[in-house]
């Protein structure tokens, strides 16, 4: 789970998980890299046959405000199918197309299995145009990189470069993190 974090401290952020996560094991947060912070919440279901198992959770604290409209919406996850408890109000979230540009930005700069499962989900359950995506992955890019330039006209052929080159392994790598009916067909 990713998060953008706009006011809490990290330790005001590790109370609103376990107010939001009740039925999750909150660690101690750690510094990944400058404003980018790791928890990792442990769960267990054993009527449901799944013993000490867990999850992290991600928040980069770097933004004092959002770099765009922020939607309202309720939270949904397939945990809860499992019977662990992800509760609460709408959350403040970024629209969908913000959402799939900063996975796209994601997909480009690591290798990390669960932005390729998330970015198949929004180009599978969404419609999206180049023209909508490219300001919000413009801006994300720049936001994290200081340092990098942010081509748009090789942006969505240097992705599909990238996808295309990732091996099926590292792909099937999330497998196991994904319930079996919302696996994609690598």
């Amino acid at each position: 789970l990713d998060f953008f974090v706009y006011s809490p401290t990290p330790p005001q952020f590790t109370k609103l998980l376990k107010q939001a996560l009740p039925s999750f094991s909150v660690s101690v947060p750690v510094r990944l890299f400058r404003d980018f912070h790791r928890w990792k919440l442990a769960y267990e279901d054993a009527d449901n046959g799944v013993e000490k198992d867990f999850l992290f959770v991600d928040a980069n604290f770097k933004f004092k405000s959002p770099p765009t409209l922020l939607e309202k919406r309720v939270p949904r996850s397939f945990l809860n199918d499992y019977g662990l408890v992800i509760r609460g109000p709408s959350l403040s979230t970024f629209s969908c197309d913000v959402f799939a540009a900063q996975k796209m930005v994601a997909v480009q700069n690591r290798t990390e299995g669960k932005d390729y499962y998330d970015l198949h989900r929004l180009l599978t359950d969404y419609v999206f145009s180049r023209r909508r995506l490219l300001p919000h992955a413009r801006s994300y890019a720049s936001s994290l990189f200081d340092f990098a330039s942010f081509d748009e006209r090789a942006f969505f052929s240097s992705l599909a470069d990238k996808v295309a080159a990732t091996p099926e392994k590292e792909l099937r790598a999330a497998d196991a993190f994904i319930p079996a009916r919302h696996r994609p067909n690598w």
